[in-house]
This record gives structure tokens, sequence and C-alpha cells, in this order.
């Protein structure tokens, strides 16, 4: 199969298929023509020569007065029977010469598969001979070791046909290969996101027309990712410039909050100007590991390591106290027995459940309370944050932990975008665990609970 010049898969088809019949005449027409060779070179009986040779003997077997055996064509069987019907020579076997007698009785119907019978009468007696309409050869080794002649071409006919269909079958499946290479190669650049490429051609107008749509989509996924490329950079550059322009306002604050503190003030003012720089600390690790991440287009991990869990806690509860002084809540700690070393990134669990209770925070009550219990079971450390809020309606089950989600508009808090359950369920799934949100029976509000494994 030439594809030099432009063929649909329709023409491939029929010349698959032409190639096929023409390749089946083909060896029928050498299989006859062996055939009739062998016939002509006397190498191969014809089916009815036995029957022929019979004829022709028949009178000298009929009006010799010693029976000859010789006279009998070769591939023929005989019996010779007195007037008595007794035997007198047979080169038949047992039951061949049953068979015989019961066809002499007329107690037996034959057809072609069992051969056929020519009687000769004879002075002494009667000869039967058996034979078959058949071709044989005329060499009694290959009749003995060979199959049927029939059976045998038909065979060898089948054989040549099998082997034909698999060759050119073959020899299709590498020009269409061939052929297939241009798309092939395309698929591979573009999910190695290469698209600097030339899409080949096919000779081949329905192939043609997948590599001329291929093309096309590579020029457009060129274009739009170039595009996405660039809003990349620039959005990079706006969170950089952003993230820097951030550090002059606060660092403005840590000055006049630390000037604040150095002057004459009572036990609460400076318990609230060291919170306000506690968490001035923590904004700068924010936009940090902000500017950080930005730089080297990465996302952050987890720094899991050994902790201690009596230190761990008693950090988080001061940065919890800060968040609920807000709003007068009350928050009811429930820590029930745990390791006193556990495996975890401290910064980012903390910032989980700090997101968490900001959360709680915003849609609880003045005087409200929350409910915050850390227990171990079965081999998981279990963070559960309860509110006596408004909790989740069945959207924000089914989307709060997606990114930016905000839920409902009437509900929304201006101060919430949409992230902290999201950089919540990030951080658990990077201490391979989760984050489950519901609703609680016992306050009516929400239930927000963390689960990772303690890994020893």
């Amino acid at each position: 199969m030439e594809l030099n010049k432009k063929i649909s898969l329709k023409g491939i088809f029929f010349r698959y298929f032409f190639s096929i019949v023409s390749l089946s005449i083909i060896i029928t027409l050498m299989i006859i023509g062996l055939f009739m060779l062998g016939i002509k070179n006397e190498f191969i009986l014809p089916a009815n020569a036995i029957e022929y040779s019979i004829k022709i003997s028949e009178n000298q077997i009929a009006n010799s007065k010693d029976f000859d055996s010789s006279l009998i064509p070769k591939g023929a069987k005989y019996i010779l029977l007195s007037k008595n019907n007794e035997i007198i020579e047979s080169n038949m076997n047992e039951t061949e010469v049953k068979d015989a007698i019961s066809y002499l009785k007329g107690d037996r119907d034959i057809n072609s598969y069992d051969g056929y019978y020519f009687s000769i009468k004879r002075d002494d007696g009667l000869c039967l001979i058996h034979y078959y309409l058949r071709a044989s050869f005329s060499i009694d080794f290959f009749n003995k070791y060979l199959p049927n002649i029939d059976i045998l071409f038909i065979g060898i006919y089948l054989i040549a046909i099998f082997l034909s269909i698999i060759a050119i079958s073959f020899l299709f499946a590498k020009k269409l290969n061939n052929q297939l290479l241009p798309i092939l190669n395309a698929a591979e650049k573009i999910s190695e996101q290469d698209l600097d490429f030339e899409v080949g051609k096919s000779n081949i107008k329905e192939l043609n027309h997948i590599l001329k749509a291929i093309s096309d989509m590579k020029d457009a996924l060129k274009e739009s990712l170039t595009k996405q490329w660039r809003e990349e950079q620039l959005k990079k550059e706006q969170i950089s410039a952003l993230a820097h322009d951030i550090k002059t306002p606060l660092t403005i604050i840590r000055i006049n909050v630390e000037l604040l503190k150095s002057s004459e003030l009572n036990e609460k003012d400076i318990e609230y100007t060291e919170s306000a720089i506690n968490n001035i600390n923590r904004i700068e690790d924010y936009l940090r590991l902000l500017i950080e991440l930005n730089s080297k287009n990465e996302a952050y991990g987890a720094n899991i390591k050994q902790s201690n869990t009596d230190e761990f806690l008693s950090e988080l509860k001061k940065q919890v106290d800060e968040i609920i002084k807000t709003k007068q809540i009350k928050i009811d700690f429930h820590i029930s027995e745990l390791p006193k070393k556990i495996y975890i990134d401290e910064k980012l669990i903390s910032r989980a459940i700090i997101n968490i209770i900001s959360n709680a925070v915003d849609f609880s009550d003045f005087g409200s309370s929350i409910k915050f219990s850390l227990e171990s079971y079965d081999n998981n450390l279990i963070f559960i944050i309860l509110d006596e809020g408004i909790g989740f309606s069945p959207e924000d089950l089914k989307n709060a932990k997606n990114q930016f989600y905000i839920g409902d508009k009437s509900r929304n808090k201006k101060s919430n975008y949409g992230m902290g359950l999201y950089i919540a369920d990030t951080i658990a799934n990077l201490h391979g665990g989760d984050l489950i949100i519901e609703n609680s029976d016992k306050t009516n509000g929400a239930k927000v609970t963390i689960k990772i494994p303690i890994k020893k």
C-alpha cells in the first residue's frame, strides 16, 4: 500500500480487501495448478481412477480361471467368495469383511462416506471390490502416512490463506502506523507542554483533518498558556509589590506600639500592646512566607517535626485568647490525655486552628461560647471547634472548603474572603489528614474537625 497520494480510509479498506481477495484467488489457482500437475505426471490419481481401473479389469477378473489379485487396483479392498458364500481370499480386515457381507445380504445402506462396492461374478463365485471415489497418491507410502489428498490440499490452502492475511495485515498496519506517527508525535509534544513544533502531515485524508485540528488546538493552547503565563507573572509582581508595600505601614504601627509600650502604662494596657506586637510579628512572618513562595513559584509545604504538646497548647491558647477578646467570647478548652510529644508543623497547625476560630468568632454573638477540644483517638489527633453561631447552610457544607467561597452574601462578613477553611483544609492535607465540616447538634452552630495521624 503506497500512500504517496492522498487517500481516504475507505480507499485503504478497499485496497486491503482487494489485496486479500486477489491473493486468495492466486493461491486457489496455484493449488488447482499443483493438483492438475500432479495428475498429469501421475503422481496424483483422480477421484475416479480406481473405479476406471476396475471397469477395465472387470472381464479379466470375471473370466480368469485362477483369480489374480494383481488385477485389483491399488487402494481398493476385495473379497473373493465361493458359490456357498465362503471366503476364499481377501485383503479386508474383519470389520470390512462384515460390512461387505452385510452389503451383499442387503442389510447395509451405503453412502459416499462408506465408499462404494463393485461386484463381479465368476464361475467359482463372486468378487466384491470396495473403493472410494476420491483422489489419492500413486505412491502407497504417501497414502499411508499423509492425510487424504483432498484434506491435505484444503489444509494447505487454508494455511496459505491464513499466512497471507497475516502478512498483508502486518504490511498494512506498518503503513498505517507510519501515517499515525505525526499524530502520536504531536500528542507527545503537547503532553510535555512543548508547543514550539510543527505538526506533521499524513497522506490519509481523515488523519490529515485530525492533524489540522491538532495544529489549531496547539496554536490556541500556546496562545492561552502564553497569556496565562503573562497574567501569572503580572500577578506575582503585584503580590510582591503589595506585600512589600504592606511592610511600610506595618513598620509604622510597630514603632508606635513599641513607643506606646515604653511609656507609662497600666497592666491592662501593657497586655494589649504586647498582644499587638505579637500579632504584628505573625503578620510579618506571613508576609515573609508570601514573598518567598511567590518568588519561588511553588506551594508551601509542611515542616513536620517533634513538638512538645504542652508548649504547643500553651502558645495556641495565647493566640486564641487574643482573638476571642474582640467579642468577649468565652472559650472552653477540653484537652484529653495526649502523648507528650506530637509530630506536627506547629506554625501551620496553629494557623489552621486560628483561621477556624476566627470564622467562629465572626459568626458568633457577643458573649457567646466556643468549645475547643483536642483528643487522641485511633492513632489520630482530633481537633474540634464548636460555636454557637448560625452554622453551615447545605450549600456551605458542599463548598466551604473551596478557595474564595464566601457563601450567602446576606450572612457574609466583610472580613471573610473565603480563604480560612480552604487554608485549614490545605494544612490538614499537608499533614496527611482531613478537615471535616458539619453542624453541631449540641450548640446548633458550626462544627469543624481537623483530623491528622499521629506519627511516631
